[in-house]
């Protein structure tokens, strides 16, 4: 499988990967990891050197949905639609109407809206001097064709509840 990385040297690209690399714990094969700089164009054209160098391989993880459509429409170009599963991050429509569509195999959603309501409401907790948690970790969810349908009806909120650690 190939990674498309962010800006070279970025902590957010850094921690996805990271993020990646721990989530699938040495089971995946990486032959090519390069920056797109979140760029789908450069995306697309850095796929489309690496499914030359690497035609055989079977998945790629995409550090920001942008990417991850870039990648989905070089796979497309090279008729390799259906041997080829795209993973992105950010959980942007345009990428949920791709997963829905089938040009993007899935996505995994931060949910900044849930981020910015819960910022607000530390915010809030904080003014009151009420405590509030050391680390919030807003709700991810994976979006694949199972689900995007209601993650579509739902945008920009969690289609799913989730355990709020500042209600109260």
């Amino acid at each position: 499988m190939a990674i498309l990385q962010g800006i070279a040297g970025e902590q957010n690209g850094i921690n996805r990967e990271k993020g990646f690399a721990a989530a699938t714990g040495g089971k995946l094969t990486v032959v090519a990891k390069q920056p797109a700089d979140y760029d789908q164009t450069k995306a697309q054209t850095v796929t489309e050197a690496i499914l030359q160098a690497h035609p055989d391989i079977k998945g790629i993880f995409a550090a920001n949905d942008t990417m991850g459509l870039g990648a989905a429409q070089a796979v497309k170009n090279a008729g390799k639609s259906s041997q080829i599963t795209i993973i992105s991050v950010d959980g942007i429509k345009a990428a949920l109407q791709a997963v829905q569509a089938g040009t993007l195999s899935a996505t995994i959603t931060q949910y900044p809206y849930a981020e910015g309501q819960l910022a607000v409401q530390a915010c809030i907790k904080a003014v009151a001097k009420k405590s509030i948690p050391t680390r919030v970790v807003a709700p991810i969810k994976l979006i694949d064709k199972d689900n995007v349908g209601r993650a579509l009806r739902s945008f920009p909120q969690p289609f799913e509840p989730f355990t709020n650690p500042l209600a109260n």
